[in-house]
């Protein structure tokens, strides 16, 4: 977990604080922090059902009755890119209440992100055909 937070964080001050990025450079490393982001969520999510055991239901058979296992055969990383992109389906729900809160803190960070990233190309794209503008 440590080893994702340290590559996100050098992805992440790459693309948001050099100049001299390209768009297409900018927008690769952003989607790269993206699914950083949701593989370092799963990751917490694996670890808190397995220092707090049923932290999280599951009603769908996804689960086949025990979710332990499942959360080690991927469910975990399919919940945190659900919860990450606030689809929310419900089949994988958090019981506890430290589980929710990692939850919500993931769909508000899942949220604000693609707001931030969203905001920052299109600027970088202005701002590019506006310098090609007076090149010419």
């Amino acid at each position: 977990m440590v080893f994702l937070l340290e590559v996100i964080r050098v992805i992440a001050r790459h693309v948001f604080t050099t100049k001299r990025v390209s768009t297409a450079d900018s927008l690769y490393g952003a989607v790269c922090i993206y699914l950083l982001t949701g593989v370092f969520f799963a990751h917490t999510y694996f670890l808190i059902n397995l220092i707090a055991p049923n932290s999280y239901g599951c009603s769908t058979s996804l689960c086949a009755g025990h979710l332990d296992s499942a959360f080690q055969n991927g469910v975990d990383i399919y919940y945190s890119f659900v919860t990450l992109t606030t689809m929310g389906y419900g089949d994988v729900v958090p019981l506890s209440p430290f589980a929710g809160m990692i939850a919500v803190l993931e769909a508000i960070i899942g949220q604000m992100y693609v707001a931030i990233v969203v905001a920052r190309l299109v600027g970088l794209y202005l701002l590019e055909a506006e310098q090609k503008e007076t090149r010419s």
